[in-house]
């Protein structure tokens, strides 16, 4: 089974034209219905706002997190 790195999923869906979460979502659904994928999406949604996040940033971490530093 070959297991792609997000660098190669960013290539693939910059050919593609598509958003990564969208192809995410299509790997993660059992079935590419619009049922399941909004139960993916209502999934998601719920578990972004479970971290507590106000606004989310690329440097955002949910609470009781540190950054590391160099």
């Amino acid at each position: 089974m070959n297991v792609p790195t997000l660098t190669k999923i960013d290539a693939l869906v910059r050919v593609l034209g598509l958003h990564p979460l969208t192809v995410l979502t299509l790997a993660y659904a059992s079935s590419p219905s619009s049922e399941e994928i909004g139960k993916l999406q209502e999934l998601v949604a719920g578990e972004i706002a479970s971290l507590g996040l106000s606004a989310f940033s690329p440097n955002s971490l949910p609470r009781g997190k540190t950054r590391r530093t160099k």
